[in-house]
């Protein structure tokens, strides 16, 4: 692809980034998409029964032990909630988001909404490991946006991001990130991922579920960036863009063997699997369920639904 320009949306869609591989629940995420919303609503019905009822447990180890459903750092940090407004028209704590991210201290420990007014906010923010227990919550009625268009050469592939996030506990609500250049010289492709798992042991991934991805160019799922990668897209439509390849051993042959790329249940015309690499793995429906579960990123350890915030 030479001097043309790459575009890639994904829209409506759960991405569950896990940190540690465990048996797949009895409550997988539903095959239609209108029911997400009733499914995320029992599993934290699930989660805070469990919860509430481990209270009353022995607890003699440090503040990080994990006890009954979720993390005590997180049950002590959303005892104290604080709300941070940002609004470009000056009628809030802050115009910007960076400045609102900077006026959290280093070591938080509370839970930090910083609510976002409508509108287009060009800023390229980083959110160190200092500050965990963050929330962006964008206004329900007036999504704002978060654009920038930093690019590799300046400032290294992972730190080119509109928005980097290093912090745990970090949630994203009603806002969009949006990662652009008015021209790009790029030669070659684009990729949606670029997982970094490297051994056999290491339980990271990517799970993208109910996700559409459209726009222009020629596009790959993923590329092995290490030894085994392992992403695997459910439900998801795919558009024009996705190379009928799929994924691409990003010029390592022996990465065929170790990389894990799965798809299930994929539609529209980037998810045809005639021309698809040997090494994907077109997924069965047992085969899915460790990846179609809640408990593959721990959700029951930190995952809540945030509560509305009124402006």
């Amino acid at each position: 692809m030479d001097r043309s320009r790459l575009m890639v949306t994904l829209m409506m869609c759960l991405a569950l980034i896990s940190m540690s591989m465990v048996s797949a629940s009895p409550s997988l995420v539903p095959a239609e998409q209108s029911k997400l919303d009733a499914w995320i609503d029992h599993n934290m019905k699930t989660y805070l029964a469990d919860q509430k009822a481990s209270k009353g447990g022995n607890n003699n180890s440090s503040s990080t032990r994990l006890f009954g459903g979720l993390d005590r750092r997180l049950t002590e940090a959303e005892l104290a909630v604080k709300v941070i407004k940002v609004r470009k028209d000056g009628t809030g704590d802050f115009r910007t988001v960076t400045e609102a991210v900077d006026s959290i201290p280093r070591g938080n420990k509370r839970r930090v909404v910083v609510w976002i007014g409508g509108g287009v906010y060009r800023e390229k923010i980083a959110v160190d490991r200092s500050k965990p227990f963050l929330t962006f919550y964008g206004d329900e009625d007036d999504m704002p946006v978060i654009t920038f268009d930093g690019t590799a050469l300046k400032y290294g592939t992972v730190y080119s991001a509109t928005v980097a996030v290093e912090s745990d506990f970090f949630v994203a609500v009603n806002i969009a990130f949006v990662n652009t250049t008015i021209k790009s010289v790029a030669k070659g492709m684009g990729v949606i991922t670029a997982q970094a798992r490297e051994e056999v042991d290491d339980d990271s991934g990517f799970t993208f579920i109910h996700c559409t991805i459209i726009g222009t160019g020629n596009t790959y799922l993923g590329r092995a960036w290490k030894e085994r990668p392992r992403v695997v897209f459910i439900y998801t439509y795919m558009g024009t863009l996705i190379n009928a390849e799929g994924w691409s051993n990003h010029g390592y042959a022996e990465r065929n063997k170790t990389a894990y790329y799965g798809e299930h249940n994929c539609k529209g015309p980037g998810a045809s699997t005639s021309g698809r690499v040997k090494y994907a793995k077109m997924l069965s429906g047992e085969q899915v369920k460790p990846f179609m579960s809640m408990t593959y990123i721990q959700g029951n350890k930190w995952l809540l639904r945030p509560p509305k915030y009124h402006h």
